[in-house]
């Protein structure tokens, strides 16, 4: 048998910040003009993005036969009895009917108290008998509720548990003996009248209970399917306990409904009887006294064929049987058998099933409906979708009969009747329990739930998940992940002696999880939003749309802490108990509570970033964040080596971050229970794969600035999850000494205030997307001299949160065609980025201990910079900007940005907040979109040349992309307030040649004289035999090695076969398959281009490939075979603790910020290396799976970890150029 193998690849070493999966990336989608009418609806599922990353491209799917809603009938026993009391009844009461008291009634009152004002037809005398008549202090017929709880009234909280479990997913029906679910419609009585038994009927002896009878003038009918809890609410609500028990007729009337509802082939259908006595009455269509009725109709012409016929033949002498027995013969038959409406088994002639069993036996095995329709069904010929009846896959239309018997007075020929009626072996139960029977309920609605649930639909994907790390010295932080459980494993591998490679021969450790905590962030501001995850504190079920506090507490807290001392399986089993729950089934993800690949959400997008102080040769925290909304906290374990891996410390969960809501209605805390149904994420439709919350991550280390103590603040996107942002203080000091901050508090019960720092704006003015992007934390100057425009020092410096405004809520077709959710209605007309305030504290040179905090507050939204709005700029996103300190004196002056619709844009941040603005330096083109932040190289203070590339690979149609993508370089002059715009037609082109996997680019002619930005056009997209080589792209954040861009880029090979669902078929609701299959190839380029004119790396001047001996390589590309990670370029000579963020082109990134005091010392050159330096390209290479034939364990998964050697230029003085964070990996 295969089994869903696991997939990883070791991440690079923790020295730069690679991005996992594809959440940083800059997504670029056309968005059709005019733009289409909003979603009619959105959900907990709803979001613009595909359910799977795009690097799993090469799949089987076989979907369909999916989404169709079984039908489901409660068939309910009215009668009576169901007044008696659950448990025992003091005083002298007729076989323990509950005591009862006069109430009023409304349809409005029943909604609201759960002990409902019944009907109630016969009551209690003085002598402990029942009458139908006011006689010796009976007083029938009139308006009760009752003292204790009855068989009715837990039957119908049963059905209202059942009706919050599975709410959407079922087509409800109900169906009671006398038609009492119908009450709220018929004045709160139900519909009767008097009648006389026939004479023939009137056996002295035999019929010793017959007199005036009180019944309904018309036999009642079923109620309607409908599909939503909601509509079945006030049925439920007004069923009372009523007459006698002609359960065989009612159940044969019920059964016409179901066949009349069955409306797809493809449709399961069930109906489930509950009753608390014995049927006592003769009734079953065509009985003598039916004409009675106004409503009369014998058997149906279709019955007598499905069933057989039925002739009277006489009544039982032998027994107080009250009915008669019947001749009945199978269609087509001469042959008769002994049939009794309400006898268990026949007592002649055999052993044949008496009563219902007769009907749901037939029902069980024999098709409901022919070869072209129901012949008493008009244009039937077909189903709803236009499928044929005897469609070989669903050749045959059943219903399945479930029986519970209610009670501890049921006779023996009372339990063989309903044994009878069940319609397989375990389709049976009984109890006398009030709990028990919701709990029946439960376990019935979950056998069918099974029966209906679509299995794996899709295999995993063969590539590799990206990988990310950080500066840790000696370690490389890794992530692994497995799509059949949807986890990741954060794995630690450890670099050779040397410091330059991975040491192959030292298996990965994984981190340890035995200390979690989760600690929720609900969004609220009044003091109540933050607290401790635990299954106690109940009253915090409501922030993930949970009702029942008993679910909360014994099965979603446990699944979600991954209580090791509960399997996943357990958890189940004490959920399946529980009704109402809002998980049918929960998912079983490993079969023990200790498995590597329970601990943690799978990660993709994210990046793992380290920081802290040097630990044992290691940084102390390592930080990420995963699909099960949490970021993940891990601090260094006690030990002397660097081998000592790290242990989960703190789980931080936004739950209050809003998805496709202007309110709090669809948050990640109300989404994420949905990761723990049972068949999570192996459709897209129904349950597919949710991202919540894997953005990008940024950190900053405070400056030193006069001496301050220095503090460790991250921030965190939420990407695909959410529509926002959080910060959280991790370690370090408080600035003003007065303690440590963040993990390092005081320990878990500090964390709770020190930990959390703020989050981005709830509710209806949410103008934020999906912050598919990385933060940036940087200081800036907000006081600037109008003369020398030189900005003020000592004062007014701020550390302030930069964040991309994110993608629109809506959806995104297959074509890249948008359909806006109009409903959240504050996003930004037009590309938009948001400055917060960090920290609320002053960092100039003038700062004092004891006015530190002043200013706004940290989370205060400072400044929105929208870029111009032009024709073909409109509601989108931009992309992760990159911040730039052009005179190297510790604060921002621009920062520079793509969007989506292929435009760059300069962010002018030299002056106060209120003159901050954008101006356009290059009109692209909407089929270009600028998918990442820029690189930049520093030629002056003013002069910059900013590099970047163009393309997506996000959706579905991004994989078969043609249009033609590049790589661009423009020269942008700062000391141009308004540049002129430049264009495509305004770059100058270069082109390359390729040659035994390599290529290479001869300068065409660019002169920076009269040329003002030069591009080189990527591969155009071609096709090789049955695959489409898509455009390639360049998706990632170039690297800057002195004047060469280094960036990869991707090519895909797609071979798709697909059978699709025919047009009139609705794939959320569909009896149809379609089956498809993806073979995804690719391979990564990384190129080597001159920043200055575009060609290929000037040897002379530049950073460039070299090969093992060290010796310079002249080409511009290099196939790798695989696809790759970006490019990670790093000095493998040089490792610190703690990186710095400002690199040597100006541009901040993450780490420790500058002190003003002496800003941009020691901080090397870009024009050549230092002597000592060893310089390669750190990245991760996507392979084949090694299980099968590899040989590493399934823990690691597929890929490697290599370091592509890079030289250049060498000078004397010590260089300390660092890695360019990247944005996008695979």
């Amino acid at each position: 048998m295969k089994t869903q193998r696991k997939m990883g690849i070791p991440l690079r070493p923790l020295l730069l910040t690679t991005v996992v999966g594809v959440v940083c990336q800059q997504y670029a989608i056309a968005q059709t003009t005019p733009t289409p009418p909003p979603a009619a609806t959105t959900d907990e599922r709803t979001s613009p993005f595909l359910p799977r990353p795009p690097q799993f491209n090469s799949y089987s799917v076989k979907a369909g036969a999916t989404g169709v809603r079984p039908n489901v009938m409660f068939f309910i026993d009215d009668s009576g009895s169901m007044q008696q009391g659950i448990n025992y009844v003091p005083g002298r009461r007729y076989k323990n009917w509950a005591l009862n008291r006069d109430c009023s009634w409304s349809v409005q009152y029943n909604r609201t108290h759960r002990d409902k004002c019944f009907y109630i037809f016969y009551d209690v005398n003085n002598r402990g008998n029942i009458s139908g008549s006011e006689s010796n202090g009976a007083r029938p017929r009139r308006y009760v509720t009752f003292s204790a709880d009855t068989r009715m009234q837990v039957a119908i909280d049963g059905m209202h548990a059942i009706l919050d479990s599975y709410d959407g997913k079922v087509n409800w029906s109900l169906y009671s003996l006398w038609g009492t679910e119908k009450r709220h419609l018929m004045g709160g009585k139900p519909d009767w009248g008097r009648w006389f038994d026939t004479e023939e009927w009137q056996i002295p002896g035999i019929w010793s209970y017959w007199d005036n009878r009180y019944k309904t003038y018309a036999i009642p009918a079923p109620v309607d399917f409908v599909g939503t809890a909601a509509e079945m609410r006030d049925y439920v609500n007004s069923l009372s306990p009523y007459l006698d028990t002609p359960t065989t007729d009612r159940y044969i009337r019920a059964i016409r409904v179901i066949r009349d509802n069955i409306k797809y082939r493809c449709q399961k259908n069930y109906i489930v009887v509950l009753s608390d006595g014995d049927a006592n009455t003769d009734e079953i269509p065509g009985y003598p006294y039916e004409e009675r009725y106004t409503n009369e109709t014998g058997f149906l012409d279709w019955e007598k064929k499905y069933y057989g016929t039925f002739k009277r033949w006489g009544i039982d002498k032998n027994a107080q049987s009250e009915g008669p027995w019947y001749r009945f013969s199978l269609p087509g038959s001469r042959e008769e058998y002994w049939y009794h409406p309400y006898y268990g088994r026949t007592r002649y002639n055999g052993e044949g099933w008496n009563g219902i069993g007769l009907f749901s036996h037939t029902l069980r095995d024999k098709d409901l409906i022919p070869s072209g329709g129901r012949p008493d069904k008009a244009n039937d010929s077909k189903d709803a979708e236009g499928g044929d009846w005897d469609d070989p896959k669903f050749p045959k239309q059943l219903i399945t009969t479930y029986a519970v018997g209610f009670g501890n007075d049921l006779s023996a020929d009372g339990i063989t009747y309903l044994r009878g009626a069940a319609s397989c072996p375990n389709c049976y139960y009984q109890t006398n329990d009030g709990n028990r029977l919701k709990e029946i309920f439960g376990e019935i609605l979950n056998e069918i739930a099974k029966e209906t649930k679509t299995p794996s639909v899709r295999t995993r994907g063969t590539s590799t998940p990206s990988v990310s790390g950080s500066s840790i010295a000696s370690i490389a932080a890794s992530l692994s992940l497995d799509t059949d459980k949807w986890a990741s494993v954060m794995l630690f591998n450890f670099f050779d002696d040397k410091g330059t490679a991975i040491d192959e021969a030292i298996k990965p450790k994984p981190a340890k999880y035995d200390d979690r905590v989760v600690l929720v962030n609900n969004g609220k501001t009044d003091g109540s939003g933050i607290y401790w995850l635990t299954a106690t504190d109940t009253a915090r079920r409501v922030d993930f749309a949970l009702t029942s506090e008993q679910e909360f507490r014994d099965a979603f807290v446990p699944w979600i802490l991954r209580d090791p001392g509960k399997t996943d399986k357990q958890i189940q089993d004490a959920a399946n108990n529980i009704t109402p729950r809002r998980i049918s089934t929960y998912r079983v993800r490993t079969d023990t509570a200790g498995d590597v690949y329970r601990q943690m959400g799978d990660v993709l997008g994210t990046p793992t970033i380290a920081l802290g102080k040097d630990v044992a040769g290691k940084q102390k925290y390592v930080i990420t964040a995963a699909n099960d909304g949490m970021t993940y906290i891990f601090e260094s374990t006690a030990g002397t080596s660097a081998g000592t891996p790290y242990a989960l410390k703190l789980n931080y969960l936004p739950a209050g971050m809003q998805r496709e809501s202007s309110d709090d209605s669809l948050t990640v805390g109300k989404t994420l229970p949905l990761i723990a149904e049972d068949g999570y994420g192996k459709e897209n439709i129904l349950k597919p794969h949710l991202y919540l919350n894997n953005g990008g991550i940024s950190w900053l280390l405070t400056a030193k600035t006069r001496g301050f103590k220095q503090q460790y603040v991250m921030m965190g996107n939420m990407g695909q999850g959410g529509r926002g942002a959080y910060a959280l203080s991790i370690a370090g000091e408080k600035r003003d000494g007065a303690g440590s901050t963040g993990m390092e508090a005081g320990g878990q019960t500090q964390w709770q205030t020190s930990v959390p720092m703020w989050e981005t704006e709830k509710g209806v003015n949410n103008g934020l997307g999906y912050t598919v992007s990385s933060p940036t934390i940087a200081q800036v100057a907000t006081q600037w001299d109008a003369g020398s425009k030189k900005p003020k020092l000592e004062t007014g410096v701020r550390v302030y949160a930069f964040l991309a405004n994110g993608y629109r809520p809506g959806v995104y077709d297959d074509a890249g065609n948008f359909t806006p959710n109009l409903g959240v209605n504050a996003y930004d007309r037009t590309p938009t980025l948001y400055v917060y305030e960090m920290m609320g504290q002053e960092f100039g040179l003038n700062a004092r201990a004891g006015s530190l905090t002043e200013g706004d507050r940290p989370g205060t939204l400072v400044k929105k910079i929208p870029v111009p709005p032009g024709p073909d700029v409109g509601p989108g996103a931009l992309s992760t900007p990159l911040l730039v300190d052009s005179d190297i004196n510790g604060v921002v002056d621009v920062a520079y940005a793509g969007d989506q619709f292929g435009n760059l844009y300069r962010f002018d941040l030299r002056g106060e907040p209120s003159t901050w603005k954008a101006v356009m330096i290059y009109k692209g083109d909407k089929k270009q979109p600028i998918t990442a932040a820029p690189a930049v190289y520093r030629n002056s203070e003013k002069n910059y040349v900013v590099v970047f590339g163009t393309g997506s690979d996000v959706f579905k149609h991004d994989l078969k992309d043609t249009n033609q993508q590049m790589i661009a370089g423009i020269y942008d002059d700062l000391s141009i307030d308004t540049p002129a715009v430049l264009t495509n037609d305004s770059l100058f082109t270069q082109t390359f040649t390729e040659s035994d996997k390599k290529r290479y680019i001869v300068d065409a002619g660019f002169d920076k004289n009269v040329h003002k930005g030069w591009k080189v056009l990527l591969k155009a997209s071609s096709t090789d035999g049955d695959y489409l080589v898509s455009a390639e792209k360049a998706v990632s954040q170039p690297g800057m090695l002195l004047s060469t861009a280094f960036i990869s880029t991707r090519i895909y090979r797609v071979k798709e076969v697909e059978t699709k669902l025919p047009p009139q078929a609705n794939p959320r609701m569909t009896c149809y398959e379609s089956e498809s299959s993806v073979d995804t190839k690719g391979t990564s380029w990384t190129m080597a281009i001159n920043a200055f004119t575009g060609a290929g790396p000037d040897i002379k001047r530049g950073g460039y490939f070299t090969d093992k001996g060290g010796n310079a390589q002249n080409h511009a590309g290099k196939d790798e075979g695989y696809i790759t990670s970006a490019v990670n370029i790093i000095d493998t000579a040089k490792v610190e603790p703690n990186a710095r963020q400002l690199g040597v082109n100006g541009n901040l990134g993450q780490g420790e910020a500058e002190s003003l005091e002496n800003p941009g010392q020691n901080l090397g050159r870009n024009d050549c290396l230092a002597k000592t330096s060893k310089w390669g390209n750190l990245r991760a290479i996507q392979e084949d799976d090694p299980s099968t034939g590899g040989g590493t364990t399934p823990t690691e998964g597929a890929g490697r970890v290599d370091v592509q050697p890079l030289g250049g230029k060498r000078c004397g003085d010590p260089s300390f150029i660092r890695g360019i964070k990247r944005e996008i990996l695979l």
